[in-house]
């Protein structure tokens, strides 16, 4: 992939860091830049994800990393709207979960994402019920439950 290891040293991620973003070995991402293997679909389109151009650039089939229709969407965007794209993009780990929370099933259960700060334990999905859910919408962020 032609352009992998110059857009990767732009946006400043090692081999290793970059790795770990898309679930891959660094050796993998090396192996990547050099041509000696090719990632599979997905792991390509996390890596274009979290580098945030186009596979094509990667591949150097263009010299845009972005083409003009998907530039000029940042400027339809708050300031707040980008943000948010910015923090799910740069957390692949967690899109998943976050997918899974925004299809909330509100007829007999609410799922929501719980997860113990500053651990390593993996995030998990637990079920309340919708007068809990009625109670922490309602609620002052200062109160407790």
């Amino acid at each position: 992939m032609e352009n992998l290891r110059k857009l990767r040293k732009e946006k400043g991620y090692t081999c290793e860091s970059l790795g770990k973003l898309i679930n891959v070995q660094k050796s993998a991402v090396a192996k990547y830049e050099r041509g000696e293997i090719r990632p599979s679909k997905d792991i390509l389109l996390k890596i274009s994800k979290v580098l945030n151009c186009t596979t094509d650039y990667l591949y150097g089939i263009t010299n845009d990393p972005m083409p003009v229709n998907i530039k000029n969407t940042d400027n339809m965007m708050t300031a707040k709207e980008k943000a948010i794209i910015d923090a799910y993009n740069s957390k692949p780990e967690l899109q998943g979960v976050i997918n899974k929370l925004l299809e909330i099933d509100a007829d007999e259960y609410s799922s929501v994402f719980a997860a113990a700060t500053g651990t390593n334990e993996e995030p998990r999905m637990v079920k309340i019920s919708k007068k809990t859910l009625k109670k922490l919408k309602n609620a002052p962020e200062t109160e407790e439950i």
